[in-house]
């Protein structure tokens, strides 16, 4: 998967990526996410756990529904543009290989900032850009996180489940 600069609208100058280290010295990622990944239900069963999270926006972005599809993608879009979402802190490297294989190539992973709604500041952060060869798969209306919480959370709960136990049982996870 291809990290790609931000086009959000804060500047962090030369600051790089932020990175956490903790006990062993496991090197740990910080998420922006703002469609189905925002739900506890859907993380548990990605992830086995619900990792630290602050509600965040990033600017400079549209989300929109994928056509045919229960889940969003989000796309540049103007400078006052905005999507809101959550900065989900502290993912291991086999976490973030999970929502890799989960996103797969439709997305790109971008590194960027977002704004932390509770302190107000930005942060540096890596999320999931829809890929640009793939925008007329996007119907330009806008996804709505209730909507999805009510009509279809259940039933993509139980897929997640299916997808982390495929992965499992791959030799290499």
């Amino acid at each position: 998967m291809v990290v790609l600069p931000s086009r959000s609208g804060i500047d962090l100058g030369s600051e790089r990526l932020r990175h956490r280290f903790t006990i062993g010295w496991a090197l740990m990622t910080d998420i922006f996410v703002y469609g189905t990944l925002q739900y506890p239900e859907v993380l548990r069963a990605l992830i086995g756990r619900v990792p630290d999270l602050t509600p965040a926006t990033l600017t400079g972005y549209r989300r929109y529904c994928v056509s045919q599809q229960v889940f969003p993608a989000i796309i540049p879009g103007e400078a006052d543009d905005s999507v809101k979402g959550y900065t989900l802190y502290g993912l291991n490297a086999h976490e973030v290989k999970v929502m890799d294989e989960f996103e797969s190539e439709e997305y790109v992973k971008t590194a960027g900032a977002v704004l932390n709604a509770e302190t107000g500041r930005p942060e540096s952060v890596l999320y999931y850009v829809w890929h640009p060869s793939l925008e007329s798969q996007l119907e330009r209306r806008s996804w709505s996180p209730e909507a999805f919480r009510e009509q279809h959370l259940q039933a993509y709960t139980k897929m997640c489940i299916e997808f982390a136990a495929e992965l499992r049982s791959r030799a290499q996870w």
